[in-house]
């Protein structure tokens, strides 16, 4: 399988449809390069000209050519360490969106396609797969592999609509309806005798093509605010990536947006320079407009290319293929926001234990506070809060939570840890009895702020307020919901 093969699972998808999930794809045709981006190595032989800078979790950076994702981190999840193995184009694209084996003599659905088939178009009915590209549109059949034809892309050329997408003025709702049944029955009769694969495709992209016309505002561009557009740019990426958006909104499945012109053979640095500020400025807005509406919940956001760029710069200032070692960003469907809460059960008393490792809030500085969690079964209506301080070996002496404008202070009842010693990363984590119900509150705040008072000071960051969220809100909502499975 390639590197989205553990998402096309039955199973997988089966969750994913309970909770009606969607997909955001966002494919950078050609190779990003990791060193420009997620991964930059400054002060080192093959760094190249641009520096690190800190992002809001401590101890991961990115390039400086990435400020607005660099304060996105709490959302995003980042692999450096994906490893394939094609180096061409053509078999890596292949490879990453097909999970397509060359031993295999059948073409393979693209990942779009996979969700499609397993997923279907959900409530809205609109076509489940779309594509946002520049240059032409149109189906694209030969997406879905074996599959089937009716599991194709609709691909939208520069973000614009199929041409006659709009019920010609001359003809009244009642007509196109007595038109649409004669079609249909038509359509009957002309697949009596004929594969069902081809004709039930003709067929579906009818119909979804009819739940498309009742939504042609989705490509009105004249109503959206002047604020978006300047906040996702006037560029192809930005003006894409705001219709995706829209999209998402308005129920799509799975949505995929390409960005061309990342093979950068030549003159690497100055077209990373180019293009890298454009990812930044658009795929920061999306974030934050997802997390805002609550989609992000439920939406998963996928940032790739087909390989990364090598560390070594060739002799045209470029940097060439890179299968062995690149990364990819997700964010979203909450396995892009921490770990998952830990189940047990003892074998001293037979008590569940469920606990979540400490998680970032809302950083703006190198010391961050974190929180997690544990609840015992033999002391259901308690539980335990663990304060951490990042990048800091200091003594905890209280904390403070601001929940909704009410505050509850805890005090050390106990030595802070300090471990483990020796650690890339100092911590120190103190833990606070309180009531479960204390938890809850956090976990359904709208504005909450924690404060940790060590003996260097206070340290305060939000844990949510308004659209700034943090990981260490999305492990509490973990953690209750285990908590509520295990009482059962």
């Amino acid at each position: 399988m390639g590197a989205l093969g553990g998402l096309l699972s039955r199973a997988a998808a089966e969750e994913m449809k309970k909770r009606d999930k969607q997909v955001l794809f966002v494919w950078l045709d050609g190779g990003m390069s990791q060193l420009e981006s997620w991964d930059p190595k400054p002060h080192t032989t093959f760094g190249g000209p641009f520096r690190s800078i800190p992002t809001n979790v401590p101890g991961v950076h990115f390039s400086e050519l990435m400020p607005k994702l660099a304060k996105q981190m709490h959302r995003l999840c980042v692999v450096r360490s994906l490893s394939t193995k094609d180096n061409a184009h053509s078999s890596g694209v292949e490879r990453i969106q097909r999970g397509d084996p060359k031993t295999r003599g059948v073409p393979y659905p693209y990942f779009g396609s996979a969700v499609a088939k397993l997923m279907g178009p959900g409530e809205s009915k609109l076509p489940p797969y779309v594509w946002i590209k520049p240059g032409s549109g149109g189906f694209r059949p030969d997406d879905a592999g074996f599959l089937g034809p009716k599991y194709g892309s609709l691909a939208f050329g520069d973000g614009k609509p199929p041409e006659n997408l709009l019920r010609h003025p001359s003809l009244s709702a009642e007509e196109d309806d007595a038109r649409n049944e004669l079609r249909a029955r038509l359509n009957q009769r002309y697949a009596a005798h004929r594969v069902p694969e081809y004709t039930e495709a003709n067929s579906y992209v009818f119909d979804t093509a009819r739940e498309l016309m009742k939504r042609a505002d989705i490509f009105d561009n004249t109503k959206l605010p002047a604020a978006d557009v300047d906040r996702y740019g006037s560029h192809d990426l930005g003006r894409h990536l705001l219709i995706a958006r829209r999209m998402l909104e308005a129920g799509v499945r799975f949505v995929k947006v390409t960005s061309y012109g990342w093979d950068t053979h030549g003159d690497n640095f100055n077209a990373h320079a180019s293009l890298m500020p454009k990812f930044d400025q658009s795929f920061s807005a999306i974030l934050d407009d997802l997390a805002a509406s609550g989609q992000l919940e439920h939406t998963l956001v996928i940032a790739m290319s087909e390989f990364g760029r090598t560390p070594r710069v060739n002799g045209h200032a470029g940097r060439d293929h890179w299968p062995e070692a690149w990364s990819l960003a997700m964010a979203g469907c909450a396995t892009t926001s921490g770990h998952a809460p830990t189940e047990s059960r003892s074998g001293f008393d037979g008590a569940r234990v469920v606990s979540i490792a400490p998680h970032g809030a809302a950083c703006t500085n190198v010391l961050c506070p974190g929180l997690g969690a544990e609840w015992n079964s033999k002391r259901p209506e308690t539980a335990v809060l663990s304060a951490r301080v990042f990048n800091a070996y200091t003594s905890i002496r209280g904390m403070s939570l601001s929940i909704d404008g009410k505050e509850t202070a805890m005090q050390s009842a106990g030595p802070t840890d300090f471990g483990p010693l020796g650690a890339a990363m100092r911590q120190s984590t103190q833990n606070f009895s309180v009531p479960l119900a204390l938890v809850r509150q956090i976990a359904s705040g709208q504005r909450v702020w924690m404060r940790v008072s060590t003996a260097d000071g206070a340290i305060e960051q939000a844990i949510v307020d308004g659209a700034t969220d943090s990981k260490a809100l999305h492990a509490m909502r973990r953690f209750v919901a285990q908590v509520d499975g295990a009482a059962r």
